[in-house]
């Protein structure tokens, strides 16, 4: 370029090397940034043509999320069946207890037998609400209805993995004719409705019966628990040798659903059950997430140096 034309035009523009060299390579950087950590950020493998193998991966884990969250919610409910059974015979434990207490007070000769009986039968008609109320889901295993007999019930305890990573579930079973407190079916399925042969002290064996008069008026041995003025000490005698009996096959019961609950898992809990391997799609994301890393690791050297780039003096004048 001759002196007449850059006289002429007099405008220079400087251009540095060094930063313009920066600023391109932090363009490419920019560039290729985005699609990775979008793909980082979204662990997403949106169609079997972004990668066959994790897209079949993640199909899977799918599938299997979904048998974690039925078992899991089996189990919770298999839980609160048994819970809720237990504390229906605690609390029926505890008012045969007041029952047996009440009888014994009758005995005495300072007492009114027609208070002491009504007090009775407050005790029977507590006894008999909470039978009825342990019921979770629809179930009770406490209480039967008419047209329906005792069963083997089928739960889900718990849930594993076997060796070769397959999904295991553990389903146990619970016979509820040894739970079963009242039974307006068949009276001789429930524990408090079924009637109980005692000897009393002076040789008389006599039925009785706590609940409901299903097993009562089939023979003239058969008594209902109760009291009134009437009633001898030795008939007494005989419906406390009843309960205790009663009590007896209620501990029982509170032991073998004490057994169950302790094979119950209630919460298993998925990441426990999913464990902590590296799976090969867990793989892909880490390898992912250091790509991200890097790119950001030289997107921010790039930056770095376009400030010194700027400093240098590797420049040259263009004069138009």
């Amino acid at each position: 370029m001759n002196d007449s034309l850059k006289g002429s035009m007099g405008v220079g523009l400087s251009i540095n090397t060094a930063a313009a060299q920066a600023l391109s390579l932090l363009v490419g950087v920019g560039r290729a940034a985005p699609p990775a950590s979008t793909r980082a950020a979204s662990f997403k493998v949106e169609q079997a043509s972004d990668n066959a193998a994790y897209w079949s991966i993640a199909t899977t884990v799918k599938v299997d999320g979904l048998s974690l969250s039925s078992a899991e919610a089996a189990t919770s409910r298999a839980s609160a069946l048994v819970d809720t059974a237990a504390l229906g015979l605690a609390d029926a434990a505890t008012l045969l207890d007041d029952i047996r207490s009440t009888l014994v007070a009758a005995k005495r000769s300072d007492v009114s037998r027609s208070g002491i009986g009504a007090r009775l039968d407050v005790l029977k008609e507590k006894l008999l609400a909470v039978v009825d109320q342990s019921e979770f889901d629809g179930e009770n295993w406490l209480s039967l209805p008419a047209g329906r007999s005792p069963n083997v019930e089928a739960i889900v305890a718990s849930v594993s993995r076997t060796a070769a990573g397959e999904l295991s579930v553990n389903v146990i079973d619970f016979d509820t004719s040894g739970a079963v407190l009242v039974s307006r079916h068949n009276p001789e399925d429930g524990l408090l409705t079924r009637r109980y042969s005692v000897v009393t002290a002076n040789g008389e064996i006599s039925d009785y019966v706590l609940l409901g008069a299903g097993a009562a008026g089939t023979g003239d041995t058969v008594r209902p628990v109760m009291l009134a003025p009437a009633t001898s000490n030795n008939e007494i005698d005989g419906m406390i040798a009843a309960v205790d009996l009663m009590s007896g096959y209620v501990a029982a019961a509170a032991t073998a659903l004490e057994t169950t609950a302790g094979q119950v898992v209630g919460d298993i809990g998925l990441d426990d059950v999913q464990g902590s391997s590296t799976s090969p799609l867990d793989a892909g994301l880490d390898d992912q997430g250091a790509i991200e890393l890097a790119l950001k690791a030289s997107e921010q050297l790039q930056a770095q140096s376009l400030p010194i780039a700027n400093s240098g003096a590797g420049s040259f004048k263009l004069f138009l």
